[in-house]
């Protein structure tokens, strides 16, 4: 049994596991791991744990281990359940504490050493596992504890899934040591994940290579009184970011530890230290207690060769089918596949691998060896790509394409499979993989804006064209705004039929995996309040200017809708100030670009207008002045949040901040003007719509919400007093935001609401042109649905281009389409 499991009850009244339910000491944690231990009964079995990020999954695994079974990890993932069960004929299931046992005793013969079973990291999806044996388990645990100091009054952070050997070490050696761990499943973006740090007083905290990307958007660890140290691992991550965050860490008091490990040695290998990380940021450290590192020279290989670890955590071996967990040790060292070399001092630096391998959401897949694997399914193909794609060529049609997504369909990233006649080939008849890599960039390019998508890795790649897709990524990580929002929910929409709650921060991978929509075609489809409200508003502001209806406010609305778009896509995701600036250039370029060639031809416009500067070098009220408003409000916005400190205070108040700008912002409306409706353009009395926007997003509670509305419908009713219908529409649509999320309407009226919500900017701007046919005597609603029609064929046009120019240029970021006025593309 491994040692932590079995002595649980040391740590008494300890805090062993704290999440935001409930927090459970060790005495609790043993009576609980108990439990489970008596359901699965004396005899020994093999055993799956699927293992959340909660109490529950820990208590089942150590219940499990106490037991003595043989425990075979799988992530909350109903698909790998069923593929394990059907390779490996588990004994028993323990999830979210409950045990499921499927026979009295066992159909295993287990080797008596056998504690615990991992996927390979190069072979994910298919039935490999790597057994490791309980003193194996041991010694890396208190290798790890003793290297990195870990305490008894330390408090972790559990930020990594807890099937992975990282987080997994991260559990075992904070139990081993009597500390507490903080389970947190939400995201490093989140604000709550923060709030749930700060609270429970972390020590420490743990990630792979893409935890600190997301923390350089961030900008970087916010201040933790109690953090000792940060630990990396699980890819490389680049010599100048070690330098980076070693010395942040050293401004802040806490000690940066890089670390170098795989599945196959129970977890860690080497762990460096904020001393050497100074001097040489490429290096992974030294071996942990009890190990050692040699390297075998390698032909073509000048300077150090291949890794080797010596060392009581290299696994005993691998399983490829259940007779084989009946085996003893049947390795003695572990031949990693790394290039590297030692220093004299005995520390250890990776310069490359040996094999051809790629880490995806780093997790890492041998090439070769997926090659193989469909080979052995009768397919002709080839592998190649980066830690971002993973691209495969298969000779044959679009059932040769079927048949190896489904081979990998367990894999941690959704491959881009293109259909050759035959494989690409180099002179000495090898496989020319960088042609196959070429392919798969062609690929990606093409599904983007042509034609309807079938998947949800064709709709990520037509919305965000030229955008590397990760499947660890969301929408909002990958540079999603409320533009690029409304298409995509849309496609997503006809492919799922109903979209998870939140989808944009899902990850791709798991957003792919929900099982698409089956049967007739729906006949009505939910659309999100928000791109109701964005359609109906750039409708009511043309109807209006029409002659249709007498009803303003549209405009209005949409700067109410561009804050709480703010808020959504930008403040919670990303690097606000540049995101914001970036989408302030993509508002103002095709709008000046629009209103320059007008002023040119049309006497009604002014070239003013095309400077962005209305209300700030004129008293007039341009025609664009919704335009004028919003890309200087957003400029003022990311002034105010480039101001030292403001980001730290938005993530500690997320609701408080706001309010305090909107009180500030209020002032404006208090301008002197000489009539009610004069100024209700101006940007300096108009700017507290838009942090509105950013108040209603944050009021979570309901007690906040019903404040806010209330708020809203007063602040509406005064800023508008002599036109009712124009507060109404502005009090109605926050209302309709903060009570109504979303709305069923007839699947056809759903999508023309969606195209008109995803062209509202080009409708708005074009549709002064249209307007002058009234003249002739055209009817109103003639009009209205020609300058409607105008501006979706413009936006249209514009998306084409933006997809072609990422078709020839794939790293280029275009600015087009035109963005909605509601919010802009990067900042809304």
């Amino acid at each position: 049994m491994v040692t932590l499991a079995r002595r649980l009850e040391r740590h008494g009244d300890r805090v062993a596991l704290v999440s935001d339910d409930e927090s459970v000491t060790y005495r609790e944690l043993e009576a609980r791991a108990d439990t489970v231990t008596r359901a699965l009964g004396p005899r020994r079995r093999l055993v799956v744990a699927v293992m959340s990020v909660d109490v529950a999954s820990v208590v089942g695994y150590l219940g499990a281990l106490r037991g003595g079974h043989a425990v075979l990890l799988v992530p909350p993932d109903p698909a790998r359940l069923a593929a394990v069960r059907t390779a490996w004929d588990p004994d028993a299931v323990v999830a979210a504490g409950t045990v499921t046992a499927y026979r009295t005793g066992s159909a295993h013969d287990l080797h008596p050493d056998l504690a615990l079973l991992l996927a390979t990291s190069g072979s994910t999806g298919s039935p490999r596992l790597v057994r490791l044996g309980a003193a194996g388990v041991d010694a890396n645990v208190a290798a790890i504890a003793d290297r990195l100091d870990v305490r008894a009054d330390d408090r972790a952070v559990a930020m990594l899934p807890l099937h992975y050997c990282y987080g997994l070490s991260v559990l075992h050696t904070t139990l081993d040591r009597g500390a507490a761990l903080l389970l947190r499943p939400d995201a490093v973006t989140d604000a709550s994940f923060w709030a749930g740090v700060r609270a429970g007083r972390a020590t420490s905290l743990h990630g792979v290579p893409h935890t600190f990307d997301l923390l350089d958007t961030l900008g970087g660890v916010p201040p933790l009184p109690d953090l000792r140290y940060v630990t990396q691992a699980g890819g490389r991550l680049a010599p100048e970011d070690v330098a980076r965050w070693t010395a942040v860490g050293r401004r802040h008091g806490w000690r940066f530890h890089v670390m170098y490990g795989q599945t196959e040695a129970t977890a860690r290998m080497t762990i460096s230290d904020p001393d050497l990380a100074a001097v040489r940021p490429a290096s992974v450290g030294w071996p942990v207690a009890g190990g050692r590192v040699t390297v075998d020279p390698v032909d073509g290989v000048d300077d150090g060769g291949e890794i080797v670890f010596h060392g009581p955590n290299v696994m005993l071996g691998y399983a490829d089918s259940p007779a084989d967990l009946a085996r003893g040790r049947t390795v003695d060292v572990l031949r990693t596949g790394d290039l590297g070399r030692v220093a004299d001092d005995g520390s250890v630096e990776i310069t490359g691998r040996l094999r051809r391998v790629v880490k995806p959401a780093g997790i890492r897949l041998d090439l070769d060896a997926l090659e193989r694997r469909l080979a052995g399914a009768g397919l002709t193909a080839a592998c190649t790509g980066d830690d971002d794609t993973l691209v495969v060529a298969v000779e044959g049609g679009a059932a040769a394409a079927a048949s190896a997504r489904d081979e990998l369909g367990g894999l941690p990233t959704r491959p881009v499979v293109v259909t050759v006649p035959g494989l690409p080939r180099r002179e000495n008849g090898k496989v020319d993989h960088p042609a196959v890599r070429e392919l798969g960039r062609r690929a990606q390019a093409a599904t983007a804006g042509r034609g309807r998508p079938r998947t949800v890795h064709e709709v990520f790649a037509r919305a965000l064209p030229g955008t590397p897709l990760r499947d660890d990524a969301s929408f909002v990580d990958l540079g999603g705004t409320s533009l690029t929002y409304v298409r995509a929910a849309g496609d997503l929409e006809r492919i799922l039929g109903r979209l998870p709650h939140g989808w944009d921060r899902v990850p791709l991978g798991d957003l792919a995996a929900v099982p698409p929509a089956g049967g007739d075609r729906p006949r009505h489809r939910e659309v999100e309040t928000v791109v109701a409200l964005r359609a109906a508003a750039i409708v009511l502001v043309v109807g209006t200017h029409a002659g249709v209806w007498v009803l303003p406010g549209g405009a209005h609305l949409l700067l109410v809708i561009a804050g709480w778009t703010l808020a959504r896509f930008v403040l919670a995701a990303a690097d606000p100030v540049r995101r914001i600036l970036r989408g302030a250039a993509a508002l103002a370029v095709p709008s000046a670009a629009w209103i320059g060639l007008r002023a040119v031809t049309e006497p009604d416009v002014v070239v003013v207008d095309a400077l962005m500067l209305g209300s700030v070098v004129t008293a007039l009220i341009p025609a664009y002045w919704f335009v004028h408003a919003l890309v200087q409000i957003l400029l003022l916005l990311a002034l105010l949040l480039a101001v030292p400190g403001v980001l730290r205070l938005d993530r500690r108040y997320p609701f408080g901040l706001p309010v305090a700008v909107l009180a500030v912002a209020l002032a404006g409306r208090f301008w002197p003007v000489s009539t009610p409706l004069e100024g209700i353009f101006d940007t300096h009395r108009v700017a507290w719509l838009v942090v509105l926007g950013w108040v209603v997003f944050r009021a979570t509670t309901p007690a906040r919400r019903w404040a806010v509305a209330a708020g809203a419908v007063a602040l509406a009713g005064t800023f508008f007093p002599v036109e009712p219908g124009r507060a109404a529409v502005v009090a109605g649509g926050v209302l309709a935001l903060m009570l109504l999320p979303r709305v069923a309407l007839p699947a056809p009226l759903a999508a023309v609401v969606s195209t008109l919500a995803a062209a509202s900017l080009a409708v708005y701007l074009t549709h002064f042109a249209v307007l002058g046919i009234e003249a002739r005597g055209v009817p109103g609603a003639v009009v209205l649905v020609l300058a409607l029609a105008v501006g979706v064929a413009v936006w249209w046009a514009t998306a084409s281009t933006r997809a072609a120019l990422s078709r020839w240029w794939p790293g280029s970021r275009p600015a087009g389409p035109a963005p909605a006025p509601a919010a802009t593309a990067r900042a809304s």
